[in-house]
Formats: structure tokens, sequence, C-alpha cells
């Protein structure tokens, strides 16, 4: 499944930032239907799941970190509700994480950390391009696969997809390596 390579780079990421346990928040509608146990597995990490009550922030402590499983906007009204979380534990969005929403919405200054599948070549791509985000790859990459159908070449990108992990401090993007 796209998901768990996503939650297993997450769970690797989040424990070499030193957290030892992974809390899923926001709506989880999209993502598998796994337990916390499933999830657990595939992080490789104990992982838990954020309720939406007055106590679930209190549950926290500075040995998680968070992955945001809903959209940018969610994120920015979630963070915005919640200024100091992030300077006390890693947070982590998937895609949304390079959607212009969240800089746009986001009324905090914190370095917020996202993920995304993305083929070798994205680098080198993404060094010469404006926007340089994933989802303005994968349309160059969609553009190049339609143009070589219709021209009879050979395909330009034959390369293996991958997580890559970026970190977005002040509205910029850059990759991540923990």
């Amino acid at each position: 499944l796209w998901a768990s390579g996503q939650v297993a780079a997450v769970g690797a990421a989040v424990q070499q930032q030193g957290a030892t346990a992974l809390v899923l928040a926001g709506d989880r509608r999209g993502w598998p239907g796994w337990d916390e146990v499933e999830w657990s597995v595939i992080a490789g990490v104990p992982t838990r799941f954020l309720e939406s009550d007055s106590f679930a922030m209190e549950s926290l402590t500075e040995n998680d970190a968070i992955f945001w499983l809903d959209s940018a906007e969610a994120a920015a009204a979630f963070l915005n509700a919640h200024p100091a979380l992030p300077t006390h534990i890693p947070f982590w969005l998937s895609m949304a994480g390079g959607d212009p929403i969240l800089g746009e919405r986001l009324k905090i200054d914190s370095k917020l950390y996202w993920l995304a599948w993305s083929s070798v070549p994205y680098t080198e791509w993404a060094a010469h391009h404006e926007p340089s985000t994933p989802s303005a790859f994968l349309v160059y990459q969609a553009t190049r696969a339609a143009i070589d159908a219709l021209t009879g070449a050979a395909p330009t990108f034959a390369t293996p997809w991958r997580v890559e992990l970026f970190e977005l401090e002040r509205g910029v993007s850059r990759p991540y390596t923990p």
C-alpha cells in the first residue's frame, strides 16, 4: 500500500529525532483502517491515535511525535490552536506539508516536517524548477509521460519511487535528512 511506505518512513525519521512514540492526528478518512497495533508494526514505533477531546493534548509527552493525516487547512487550524506544540515535539505531515494553504493559514513560526512519494530524479529536477514541490514534479512527470505516449518515445522516467522527507520553516521547504 502507498500508506505503508509513508508510515514506515515517518516512523524511522521520528525515532532518529528521539521520539519513542508516534501519535496519529487529524481526520483518518482516506488512510487505511489499521488499528494502533497495525500502525505500530508498520511505523516500527508504538503508535496511538490522538482523540479530539479536551484531554487529548494533555496526553502528549516530549517523547512523542505527531503524524498529521488530514488536510493542510486542518493542520494549520490545529497548529494555530496549539501554538506551543511544534516546539515540544516533531510535527509531521504527508503531502499536506507541500500544500501552499498550510503556509498561508499558519500563524505560528515553527519548523514542521513532511513527506511525499517521489522518484529518484526529483532532487535534480527541483534544483532547476519553480515551484519545486513534489506535487509539481508529479505534474511534470505526468505531462512528460503523456508527451512520450503521444510521440511514441521511450518513457522518460523509469526509476523506482521512494519517500522523500522535507522540513518546512518560515514557508520554505527543503530536503530533510534525519
